[in-house]
């Protein structure tokens, strides 16, 4: 499953919770705290729009990325393409998310992801996250 089910509060509204057991399922890592990631969580936290939405500090990033490509935009070249700019404002980019930098596909790796495990004992279900895949190590045992 992916990152929506990677919690043990879905195992709670089933009405067997021994079907959560030995699910498998995925859902962001978190990423090594810094002054935007900290400062994003304190003000996010305080609205609980933002603190119950999901992939909201990833958001957050892509439109800042954008907002200084487009204020890069206005002192390079003129021609030079739009995406151009953002692969080079997105290397080394210190985020609510994390550190980004884009790969030749425009992609990010981010933190990678939690691969965990469900487990059900006595009626009480456990997620745990046992295993870490990440763009440039693929997928390791934590």
């Amino acid at each position: 499953g992916g990152d929506g089910i990677a919690e043990e509060g879905i195992c709670a509204e089933m009405a067997d919770i021994n079907l959560c057991d030995g699910i498998i399922a995925t859902k962001p890592a978190s990423p090594t705290p810094n002054e935007r990631s900290m400062a994003f969580g304190a003000l996010c936290g305080a609205i609980s729009d933002c603190a119950g939405g999901i992939y909201t500090a990833e958001t957050f990033d892509a439109l800042i990325i954008i907002g200084f490509a487009v204020f890069a935009q206005f002192s390079s070249p003129p021609g030079t393409p739009l995406a151009n700019i953002i692969a080079a404002v997105g290397v080394g980019f210190v985020g609510a998310s994390g550190v980004h930098t884009f790969n030749a596909d425009g992609d990010v790796g981010g933190s990678g992801y939690c691969v965990g495990d469900f487990t059900v004992v006595s009626d009480v279900a456990a997620y745990t996250c046992n295993r870490h895949w990440d763009l440039i190590d693929g997928l390791t045992d934590t």
